[in-house]
């Protein structure tokens, strides 16, 4: 049984029925409490049981959202970010509104709970966070016209999984850092094996190590000669990997 809880929210989750009827009869029985039932909806997420599986999504939340910043009306697009899109900061551009800029921003940041796949393009927003130009606000823009048309979008969490499916696979693209000095890889390495120490107090244990998949040239050299970075204090990516925390493959 699991157990989530949030100031006075409380969600209770498990594979064991009675378990859990148990639970709620004494939690009922010390304090005032309401039983909402089957889960439907949770600090902002909403949950919708379909045949496959628990979707979790923000539709509210996305609506609320897109008629707030006037776009409920807007041109759907078909992609979070324009093909190949290089934002700068360029002095000489018209700004725009920096608080409005910043709310778009963070109100994306939150729907990223349940839109992990927009995670790349309000990151890149994000960093225009101060005197923000006309391009900025129009990537900005354009994401929320990409939320526009996948309102109904959000993670699918499938009935009768395996526990030999489950898989956690870090992905990190170089590029992403642009002309910027970004230490992407340890990034995802740091995140992946946080996510694996969660799993695990979840009880729910994977086997074998963390697949981190890059496409740099320091991760591919890297996992041609481990024995190379053996004997070399070259950071935490190398000394993960050559204990086994981690496996690296090259895109």
């Amino acid at each position: 049984m699991i157990i989530c809880l949030y100031v006075d929210d409380l969600l209770v989750t498990g594979s064991n029925l009675k378990e859990i009827d148990e639970f709620k009869k004494m939690m009922e029985v010390e304090f005032e409490m309401t039983d909402l039932g089957r889960l439907s909806y949770f600090l902002g997420m909403e949950f919708t049981h379909t045949a496959t599986g628990l979707l979790m999504h923000q539709q509210k939340y996305v609506k609320e959202l897109l008629e707030r910043f006037k776009m409920i009306k807007c041109n759907d697009a078909r992609s979070p970010l324009e093909v190949n899109i290089k934002l700068r900061i360029d002095e000489t551009e018209e700004g725009v509104n920096e608080k409005t800029y910043k709310q778009i921003v963070r109100s994306l940041r939150f729907l990223c709970n349940s839109r992990p796949n927009l995670m790349f393009s309000v990151g890149l927003i994000s960093r225009f966070m101060g005197n923000p130009k006309k391009s900025h606000m129009s990537a900005a823009k354009r994401v929320l016209r990409y939320i526009k048309g996948t309102t109904s979008y959000g993670i699918l969490f499938p009935y009768g999984m395996e526990k030999n499916e489950l898989k956690l696979v870090g992905y990190a693209d170089s590029d992403y850092g642009d002309q910027v000095e970004r230490k992407t890889g340890c990034y995802v390495v740091c995140q992946g094996i946080w996510l694996n120490k969660v799993l695990k107090e979840l009880r729910i244990h994977e086997e074998g190590s963390v697949v981190l998949k890059m496409d740099n040239t320091s991760a591919i050299n890297l996992a041609k000669n481990l024995e190379d970075f053996r004997y070399n204090s070259v950071g935490s990516i190398e000394e993960r990997v050559y204990r086994g925390d981690i496996s690296t493959n090259d895109i």
